[in-house]
């Protein structure tokens, strides 16, 4: 970003400048010294607007007593090839808009690429029928609409004949024909609608399901959150997806009948005049290219959007999670200006996003006007000649504006398309990710030239030797690469037999809870070998226990909620943890209670942890500080 106000020349010994040069997508720094190359002259094509950020840069061969003009606003700068050809200081204008034609074709078949990668399992899954019947349903319900239209046109032009030759008799029966016609056409559109809607939820039912499969499995939820590949999951599951497949049956159907409607009325409106449809075709082409050109920042604001929305949605959301905590600190005024900060974004990204739209909205309603003045006067003199019906006249204005419709879709859609793709790239890159975390899990437990923590199950040799956790040169690591990472764990050997309680201490910080981490299979970065149960005979106990949504009797259970234990076993636990009041005071074992965690004390919630662990009777249990809030008479009450 640059701020030019000099009337000196500007490359002297002096002067460093240093420019940020654009290529498609990736931004990257060029600095110029002049007494390296003193004879580099940068001409800057200055726009009389900040909104028009498309700017243009040229490096030519040229002494160096040119001069910059005054420029009082902030510009972006292009990169473009250079060129020593003084005939060429200029051809590169229309080299700017070829290449933003050339960008937004490749982020076209980038879209087409996505959707494609998105929507694969839908239509070629075991349950694609079901896809296939509500697509076709649809297509064919969009082709139905739009002979309807085609079929009103020329009862409309009948009808608009017949009254301007005073033909009553065929008035009356064109007359009844036309009601008729209104009445079929909204029952059309109602079903036309409700299938789409339809095909969406399934859509939508389905790539969550897929979705939820991913982030669930192999600990991802848990991968993706503490090294930050994505932000916001949750987001992209609940919305972005339900957004998506609304909009993607929208564009399908929407697209399906463009080219229906546009082959049909192109006929017709060809057949009545065709140097009309010959300049309705010019003028689409031409408002089509102009919007592409203009209207490309539309999809990088939509996806800042849809970010900087989430993480304020974010930033909410961990108040009300943390209110107690926040409320012991009198932390209001911090959180306050946290989230002020974040929605100060969202602002700022909305008035730049509004300004693109309302230029846009400009261009597309003055398109959309301006041209309808074009049917009158070309066929006026048609008409006044004598030469063509009322009727005919009106099927024409019909037909054009069809044909001005679907020609102009791009136009017309255009805002729309550009937060479909921002939608679009968000839930691309989130599925693919999940894919590369199954890949990467799958390489590390297969392919032993990869340095990781490995963790293996007990064999029979180990299970009759009594041995129920064996750590062999064990190394355990932050996340990061090598150079970024440090030890934590280092050469660590040992082993535990059955029967037998091992503590661990140390400081704060020196890798207590990364060694449980390594240990539960959370932490594969490092080297070493860990030998334990299954994962389903072990049971790990952290300082703040998880309290899910749900009853009192899912959170003791857990996180074997589909097991059944009887209401005796529970209640018997929870009285040998010392809450043998819960139960009542929550109103019953398989009462829903929204936020358990803000209902019980930090104690109550250890207590209710070892519950679990009698309910469930792990083989192995590793407890991490998980008694740090109970008194000693509820800490020895637990351990016994």
């Amino acid at each position: 970003v640059l701020r030019y106000s000099l009337d000196s020349p500007v490359y002297s010994h002096s002067h460093t400048i240093m420019v940020l040069c654009r290529s498609d997508l990736h931004w990257k720094s060029i600095t110029f010294i002049p007494s390296i190359a003193p004879s580099t002259i940068i001409h800057f094509r200055r726009y009389s607007s900040v909104d028009q950020r498309a700017q243009w840069v040229r490096i030519n061969n040229k002494t160096n007593h040119k001069h910059v003009k005054k420029l009082q606003q902030t510009i972006l700068v292009s990169s473009l090839p250079t060129s020593d050809s003084p005939q060429n200081q200029f051809s590169s204008l229309n080299t700017e808009n070829v290449m933003n034609l050339k960008t937004m074709w490749n982020r076209l078949q980038e879209l087409y690429g996505e959707v494609q990668y998105l929507s694969v399992n839908f239509w070629k899954g075991s349950d694609s029928k079901s896809a296939w019947i509500w697509t076709i349903g649809a297509l064919v319900l969009a082709m139905v609409s739009t002979l309807y239209s085609v079929g009103l046109s020329f009862v409309q032009r009948m009808f608009w004949t017949a009254l301007s030759t005073k033909d009553v008799t065929k008035f009356s029966k064109l007359l009844k024909i036309y009601l008729l016609a209104v009445i079929i056409g909204p029952i059309i559109i109602t079903f036309y609608s409700w299938i789409k809607n339809r095909l969406s939820l399934l859509w939508r039912d389905r790539l969550t399901r897929s979705l939820l499969n991913g982030y669930m499995s192999d600990l991802n939820f848990y991968r993706l959150s503490s090294s930050n590949l994505v932000d916001n999951p949750d987001q992209r599951i609940a919305e972005d997806v339900n957004t998506f497949t609304k909009r993607a049956v929208t564009f399908l159907c929407t697209v399906s009948v463009a080219i229906f409607d546009l082959i049909l009325f192109s006929v017709i409106l060809y057949r009545i005049y065709p140097p009309l449809f010959g300049a309705l075709l010019l003028y689409s082409v031409a408002g089509t290219a102009i919007t592409v050109v203009f209207g490309q920042n539309l999809v990088r604001l939509n996806s800042q959007q849809l970010s900087i929305e989430a993480n304020m949605r974010f930033a909410l959301l961990r108040v009300r999670e943390n209110s107690e905590s926040i409320a012991f600190y009198r932390g209001d005024a911090s959180e306050k200006i946290q989230v002020q900060s974040r929605f100060n974004s969202v602002v700022s990204n909305s008035l730049e996003l509004i300004a693109f739209e309302r230029n846009l909205g400009l261009f597309s309603s003055a398109y959309r006007y301006i041209v309808q003045v074009l049917p009158s006067v070309v066929i006026a003199p048609i008409y006044f000649r004598g030469d063509m019906h009322l009727g005919v006249i009106s099927q024409t204005y019909f037909a054009f504006n069809h044909v001005l419709g679907d020609l102009g879709l791009i136009v017309e859609q255009f805002s729309a398309l550009s937060e479909f793709s921002a939608g679009v790239k968000r839930l691309h890159d989130f599925r693919f990710t999940l894919e590369q975390q199954r890949k990467t899990t799958l390489a590390a437990e297969t392919d032993h030239r990869i340095q990781s923590i490995r963790t293996q199950a007990l064999t029979k040799d180990d299970e009759e030797s009594s041995i129920a956790l064996k750590i062999e040169s064990l190394c355990v690591r932050t996340p990061g690469s090598v150079a970024n990472s440090r030890s934590l764990v280092q050469d660590l050997s040992f082993s535990v037999t059955k029967g037998q309680k091992v503590l661990v201490v140390g400081e704060s910080g020196r890798g207590k809870t990364s060694l449980c981490r390594a240990i539960a299979g959370l932490w594969n970065c490092g080297s070493g070998q860990i030998t334990r149960p299954p994962i389903e005979e072990c049971l790990f106990l952290a300082q703040r226990p998880y309290m899910m949504l749900g009853s009192l009797r899912d959170n003791v259970c857990y996180p074997n909620t589909t097991r059944v234990f009887s209401d005796r076993d529970i209640l018997d636990a929870l009285d040998r943890v010392n809450l043998p009041l819960l139960c009542d005071r929550l109103g019953g074992l398989d009462v829903i209670v929204e936020n358990l965690g803000s209902v019980l004390s930090l104690g109550e919630q250890q207590r209710l942890a070892f519950a679990r662990v009698l309910l469930n009777k792990p083989k192995f249990l590793i407890l991490d500080e998980s008694t740090s809030a109970l008194d000693e008479p509820n800490q020895e009450r637990m351990y016994e």
